[in-house]
């Protein structure tokens, strides 16, 4: 039984250790866009002004998205601390496009491969204006437990909702 779950776990070790995270922005685009686990990319139009929601977006990004959070967590005599550093930012690389980047650095960081600089990249968005009055957001995000900020950071593009998500 030992030799099996030896077995298991230097196979799930040596897997793990294979896995290429994305080291750049453009890497999780592309890894997203080939359909990596657990992700997803999608566009949509919003029919508002590019500049505003754009301004919008880094006002609502800076002080929403920028955080630590920290776990605390007790059980009999076992206690444990984590932390994650979220950093998320917008950028605006010419007149008629953004870009939004999201990532967030654990620690302690778990086994694997190792983290680009940042952080591993959770979210990105790239907007483009398409007329005065509207703008196209390709966005390349995670399915699985941060769908509070997927949802705020298209609300805050549409020029709605003004809360800030809660961190996980």
């Amino acid at each position: 039984m030992n030799a099996r779950w030896l077995a298991g776990l230097s196979a799930g070790l040596i897997l793990t250790s294979c896995v290429q995270m994305p080291q750049s922005r453009e890497e999780f685009r592309a890894a997203v866009a080939k359909g990596a686990f657990s992700t997803k990319a999608e566009s949509f139009a919003v029919n508002k002004n590019f500049k505003q929601a754009v301004t919008n977006l880094s006002a609502k990004t800076d002080a929403c998205l920028n955080k630590v959070v920290e776990r605390f967590m007790m059980k009999g005599m076992y206690q444990e601390r984590s932390r994650s550093t979220y950093r998320a930012s917008v950028q605006t690389p010419a007149a008629n496009r953004a870009e939004f980047t999201m990532q967030v650095m654990h620690n302690p960081r778990g086994v694997g491969a190792d983290p680009p600089p940042g952080g591993f990249y959770l979210m990105v968005a790239d907007i483009e204006a398409a007329s005065p009055n509207s703008f196209r957001v390709n966005l390349y995000r995670p399915t699985l437990g941060h769908g509070d900020t997927v949802d705020a950071v298209r609300n805050w593009l549409n020029g709605k909702g003004d809360a800030c998500p809660k961190l996980p």
